[in-house]
């Protein structure tokens, strides 16, 4: 059992002065899926967060699965009068009662089901019994208790288990949508299915009641019908191309999609809307009516309440990612978009986060999606982005000014289009490009305009690339999909493709230089280092470093991070290497890569999915962002970018209040400052050291017991020991 509070947003979030070593997301509540609503909240969810309103106080709530809800991937909701039930793909149930959530994990954790047969569809109550809908069959839940009831399984034929889409009770009667037709039986005695009644039925996707008949959706070739139940057949009475979605509100039927159409329980037209009061193209998942309100749960304007009020909160477009990208205290998502984004106008779609949490789109028609994205280092203002398919996007302003093809630009075609991969700033303001070239796979964009091909790069034409790094020495790396690794020195000319050993991993996936100018990279099967830059000479080779295990009592040596499929690394301002894997969850590393600082995954508990694919480091907050398969995560590391002085050293929370028990953090520091807490008498209560230009404190002495009371003093001092400052912080017990 657990509680939750009111949710912070990406107000706090995203802000600097948020809680150290804590996870949150940024999972979208645009795009809303499932709405039901108890006598006083109204419910909505998108995949993995919930919007909970409350129409009496206008207070907008939202959940989610990183933090407060049990599971990811929300796939039915049902309101009593005052729970509402969640159901997710994974057969998980969370409870809600005011502000208590109750789990109920029995269905997820049965090991005899698939776990495709796990998923709940819907609920239907029926007096004290809660009907789930699932990919086995039937299960019953006693709302008195909250215990399951009974389990009944759809057995075929052939003894596999058939799916059930939806379920009803009117009359005494349970009916059961399934891919198989329409199977009913008496409440009362209700035994296998070969004894249920069956009528054929093709495509059924939803079954409402109307004035004690049964009506069932159908849905094929992107259209629905609609069919009533009248002496053992099935009459249509509408059909509805676009349409997908059916909901019974007073007698009347919604049918839901890209309009909305209400019908009478005849099919006869009583209205149609195609926008909302506001102008926005209507796409609506689903409905539900509370009070005299009718709310729409909308793919892209969130809860809609009466066609005109929208009630949202900072989101995403969505949670499908392509990549992301921080500059300074602005966080740019870049989003995968399908066709029917393309069909409301969002074709590239670039997510862009301020400071204070705050969500803004930068769309485009000019290409389909973008890839990547480098934001010029001396204008924030000033942004190129990658396209799949045409070329290069310069943005000033947020207004696009040039689009560079194949017509105006050096790029050229390569298996029918311009595809690129990566941009990256140099620190004299030039652009590097890769792509898929059928020349020279780099190219070089300079301030005054002109265009350069870096010739050597002609060893990687053919080859499929995701990104590159530019060293401090100046060289240009960039993994070679299932090939290796590229390397060129602009500066001579060379350049050569290294091939992994399988030693190594048989595929580099990423590449990273840490602080100490070593290269590390992240391959198929675990890290690995260059022993040299010097790419020219035979010692240019990788190095798999070996890690001391103890295992029943038996030290022994085994290769860092074995058979772990390392998707990405990043190495924050305390040179600590973050490392996703792609079903092994994130690891974060000591600076010199051989010992482990944290493992988060999903059997300790501290995040969703163990699926990473992508992360970013934002060295001016500390967050670390994970693209994950279920969006965006995002953890508020206890490293940040240090500082030249000590002029903008920050400690919260101060004063230290008696309800707080989280971490102390200071920012604001020079690199690898010594930090000593004393007390005013100038007794050593605590030291420490910074990672980059962050420390953090538990806020117990030396000897492990909790401080009391009063005012201490933090002393921070750089390497050489000349540049210091003293902070007073205040703990009230």
């Amino acid at each position: 059992m657990r509680f939750f509070f009111l949710a912070v947003f990406l107000l706090s979030t995203l802000s600097s002065m948020g809680q150290i070593k804590t996870w949150f997301d940024l999972f979208t509540t645009n795009r809303l899926q499932h709405i039901t609503a108890t006598k006083s909240r109204v419910f909505a969810s998108a995949k993995n967060a919930l919007l909970i309103y409350t129409p009496s106080t206008g207070l907008v709530e939202r959940l989610s699965a990183q933090n407060q809800l049990s599971d990811t991937s929300i796939s039915a909701l049902y309101a009593t009068s005052n729970r509402a039930f969640i159901g997710y793909s994974t057969g998980n149930i969370d409870v809600i009662k005011n502000n208590e959530i109750i789990n109920l994990p029995s269905i997820k954790n049965n090991l005899s089901l698939l776990p495709e047969e796990k998923k709940i569809y819907t609920f239907t109550q029926d007096g004290n019994l809660l009907w789930l809908a699932t990919g086995y069959g039937l299960t019953s839940i006693n709302l008195d208790n909250l215990s399951f009831d009974r389990t009944i399984y759809f057995l075929d034929s052939l003894g596999q288990r058939i799916p059930v889409i939806d379920i009803k009770v009117l009359n005494n009667r349970l009916y059961t949508l399934t891919p198989k037709g329409l199977y009913f039986t008496g409440t009362q005695n209700i035994g296998p299915l070969p004894s249920w009644n069956h009528l054929q039925l093709s495509n059924g996707k939803e079954l409402g009641i109307i004035s004690g008949q049964i009506y069932v959706l159908t849905y094929q070739n992107q259209a629905c019908a609609v069919f009533r139940l009248q002496d053992s057949s099935f009459y249509q009475i509408t059909y509805q191309p676009g349409m997908y979605k059916m909901k019974i509100i007073n007698n009347k039927i919604y049918l839901l999609g890209p309009s909305i159409f209400v019908l009478d329980s005849n099919g006869n037209q009583l209205a149609k809307y195609d926008h909302y009061q506001s102008g926005q193209k209507i796409y609506a998942n689903d409905a539900v009516q509370l009070g005299n309100s009718l709310y729409i749960a909308d793919r892209y304007a969130s809860l809609v309440k009466d066609l005109s009020q929208s009630i949202r909160t900072a989101s995403l477009f969505s949670d499908q990612i392509n990549a992301i990208k921080s500059a300074g205290e602005y966080v740019y998502v870049l989003h995968k978009t399908d066709t029917i984004d393309r069909q409301y106008d969002y074709r590239a779609v670039l997510s862009i986060i301020d400071e204070i949490g705050d969500i803004q789109y930068f769309t485009t028609d000019k290409v389909n999606q973008f890839l990547a994205m480098a934001v010029d280092p001396h204008d924030p203002d000033h942004w190129f982005l990658a396209s799949d398919s045409v070329g290069l996007v310069e943005v000033k302003n947020r207004q696009i000014v040039n689009v560079y093809t194949t017509d105006n630009s050096p790029l050229t075609v390569a298996n029918d289009y311009v595809k690129i991969s990566y941009l990256k700033f140099d620190n004299q303001g030039r652009l590097w490009i890769l792509y898929n070239s059928s020349t020279y796979p780099v190219l070089l964009l300079n301030p005054d305009g002109s265009w350069q091909a870096i010739e050597s790069s002609a060893v990687g034409v053919g080859k499929p690339f995701s990104r590159f790094i530019l060293t401090s020495q100046g060289f240009f790396y960039a993994p070679v999909k299932k090939f290796g690794l590229m390397a060129i020195n602009p500066n001579t000319g060379d350049a050569r493709v290294f091939y992994p050993s399988r030693r190594i991993g048989s595929r580099i996936n990423d590449i990273a230089q840490d602080k100490d100018g070593v290269l590390w990279f992240s391959t198929s099967d675990g890290l690995g280092y260059l022993t040299t830059q010097d790419f020219t000479s035979p010692d240019f080779k990788a190095i798999r470093p070996l890690v001391q295990v103890t295992l029943n009592d038996t030290t022994i040596y085994a290769y860092l991070l074995d058979n772990a499929n390392c998707s990405r690394i990043a190495v924050d301002d305390g040179n600590r290497k973050w490392v996703g894997t792609t079903y092994f969850g994130a690891v974060l590393l000591a600076p010199d890569g051989l010992s482990e600082i944290n493992h988060f995954n999903v059997n300790n508990g501290s995040i969703v999915t163990d699926a990473i694919y992508d992360i970013e480091y934002n060295p001016l907050t500390g967050i670390v962002y994970f693209i994950t398969d279920q969006g965006i995560i995002a953890y508020r590391n206890d490293s940040s970018r240090s500082m030249d002085d000590f002029g903008s050293v920050k400690i919260f929370p101060n004063p230290i209040r008696p309800y707080y028990s989280g971490p102390i953090t200071i920012t604001g520091l020079k690199q690898n400052t010594l930090i000593k807490i004393t007390d005013l008498q100038g007794n050593l209560v605590f030291e420490m050291r910074s990672n980059g230009g962050t420390a953090v404190w538990d806020g117990k002495v030396l000897n492990g017991s909790s401080l009391h009371s009063g005012v201490y003093l933090v002393v921070c001092s750089d390497e050489q020991g000349k540049d210091k400052c003293v902070h007073k912080l205040l703990i009230i017990k």
